[in-house]
């Protein structure tokens, strides 16, 4: 239990801050005029481009171990 709350304080602290202070540059110089909209537009703006790695990642990986069984598959039972 100590060790999940040190790792969150740490990850708050080291990456929180930063992401925040990011997010707030960006809205200061956005023109929008509610953080809360902005906020909201920032993630409706990032979750396409998110799950668009996020497939991408899971179609090398299918890849590459379809590859590798493939390749290390030994011809035990006859092929059709």
């Amino acid at each position: 239990m100590r060790g999940a709350a040190g790792a969150r304080w740490w990850y708050r602290r080291q990456v929180g801050g930063f992401v925040w202070r990011n997010l707030l540059a960006r809205f200061d110089a956005s023109g929008f005029h509610s953080l809360r909209t902005y906020a909201t537009y920032e993630y409706m703006r990032m979750t396409p481009i998110v799950l668009g790695l996020g497939a991408f990642g899971r179609a090398i990986s299918g890849a590459l171990g379809g590859a590798v069984s493939g390749a290390t598959r030994t011809s035990s039972s006859p092929s059709r």
